[in-house]
């Protein structure tokens, strides 16, 4: 007596055949088994599709064979940099915000500008912490007989350079904006974060004003807070420099009316303000 096995080209894997032989042996009968060409598909719990018909003990090894829990695909959530920005002037001033793992140092820098209300009027530079000659990325001087080379900005990714905290390079770098001015920012990673939705930006904090841009660095910056907090200027242009400086207060700053101006969602991807909380 030999097991019928159906006509129909079934796809089964080389151990379900080794099963096949097995339970044929057990039974004292002769399995008829066809080449199939695939071992891929998995055993099934429908009875009609059994390699051998009728047979209860196939099925029920197939049942036993199934996974307890189906395969899933986990995808990874975007990953982004968590910076703090700390303009370096007696009064701190800073701002922090979220970039995306995949940004620029050309996109870092654009960051900055908007956070501080800089106007992009001037050359940059990001270097190592305290040594002018250490140049990371900015603006590359198209003169050929400059010794003194500037990576491009918008060819240096920023997990070129910021690997993790505590790990080497170090975790802040140094931002100088407006040579003349010389605005130098502490540029410090803080952290790296996991959320569940897509943006390129995001403005979490800050605390007071930045200076007027071309207010001529931290000296001007101290005049323009002696002009409003008590209403003295030390070169007698009072009023001047009032009209000048308009509502500007070195305490107040804004983060909702910031953020406006500051957020990119992804194209095409809605942005949640306020729903990240940073501890």
């Amino acid at each position: 007596m030999a097991l019928q096995v159906r006509d129909s080209s079934i796809e089964e894997s080389s151990r379900t055949r080794r099963d096949l032989a097995v339970l044929g042996r057990d039974l004292g009968l002769e399995v008829s088994r066809r080449d199939l060409s695939s071992s891929t598909r998995r055993p099934v719990a429908a009875s009609e599709e059994c390699p051998v018909l009728g047979c209860d003990l196939c099925f029920s090894r197939a049942q036993r064979w199934r996974p307890a829990h189906p395969s899933r695909t986990v995808l990874a959530m975007p990953r982004y940099f968590d910076f703090e920005v700390t303009l370096v002037l007696p009064r701190r001033v800073w701002r922090r915000f979220l970039i995306h793992k995949a940004a620029t140092f050309a996109d870092l820098h654009l960051a900055i500008q908007d956070a501080f209300g800089w106007q992009n009027h001037h050359l940059f530079e990001f270097r190592h912490p305290g040594d002018r000659n250490k140049v990371i990325a900015g603006i590359p001087d198209m003169d050929e007989y400059e010794d003194r080379k500037v990576p491009d900005a918008k060819k240096i990714p920023l997990k070129s350079h910021f690997w993790g905290l505590g790990l080497q390079p170090p975790s802040w770098y140094e931002y100088e904006y407006d040579f003349g001015d010389s605005w130098l920012h502490e540029v410090k990673l803080r952290n790296e974060v996991s959320l569940p939705e897509t943006f390129k930006r995001r403005l979490l904090d800050g605390e007071r004003a930045a200076p007027m841009e071309d207010s001529g660095g931290e000296g001007g910056y101290e005049r323009m807070v002696s002009v409003v907090e008590k209403g003295e200027d030390p070169w007698d242009e009072l009023e001047h420099v009032r009209s000048w400086l308009g509502d500007w207060n070195p305490e107040r700053f804004e983060v909702e009316a910031a953020r406006a101006g500051f957020d990119r969602p992804a194209a095409g991807k809605p942005t949640r303000i306020g729903s990240l909380r940073v501890q």
